[in-house]
């Protein structure tokens, strides 16, 4: 494309072409909001504190229902995206039910850090991992030398040492 082809589009074409994840006046097969929020607040099963429902779950449900109707379905980011822009319009909110100390979620935290060898004086990076029992919101923190396999799953025995944790069953 020559540098001075862009003068040929209009502003809407422009700004369609600069950021193609903006709305497009693509005719997609419409997927029901309502129900994509009833199924993802739905509570679960009294074995569980959730009904497994995924966004990832719901998005799959609609491509097999637009390949049916033999439409144009919206791409994974679409989908969500309008699907939150949808529940911002609506001001939904959904409460999260939990159970206590049935939860924890990890994760590596931040920028790496580092300290000096005192030997060596170099720096040795590090990361931070973080273990939150969802329910209290009480948090372990723990700094790493990587964020290998090995040092992940000591990390959390860790953790759940820290918690007091022990298996439901």
């Amino acid at each position: 494309m020559l540098p001075d082809a862009y003068l040929n589009y209009g502003e809407d074409d422009l700004k369609a072409k600069m950021n193609p994840r903006s709305k497009s006046k693509k005719n997609f097969h419409p997927a029901d909001w309502a129900k994509v929020h009833e199924e993802l607040t739905k509570w679960g099963s009294k074995c569980s504190d959730s009904n497994h429902t995924t966004m990832a779950l719901l998005y799959s449900e609609y491509i097999v229902e637009v390949e049916r109707a033999g439409k144009e379905a919206m791409s994974k980011t679409v989908f969500y995206d309008t699907y939150n822009m949808w529940v911002k319009e609506k001001q939904l909110i959904s409460h999260i039910r939990r159970q206590p100390g049935r939860r924890m979620e990890l994760d590596f935290a931040g920028d790496t850090v580092f300290y000096i060898n005192t030997e060596t004086e170099k720096k040795v990076q590090c990361v931070i991992f973080v273990a939150t029992l969802t329910y209290s919101n009480a948090t372990f923190v723990k700094v790493l030398r990587s964020q290998g396999m090995e040092l992940f799953l000591h990390a959390i025995i860790d953790a759940c040492d820290y918690f007091g944790a022990v298996a439901p069953i």
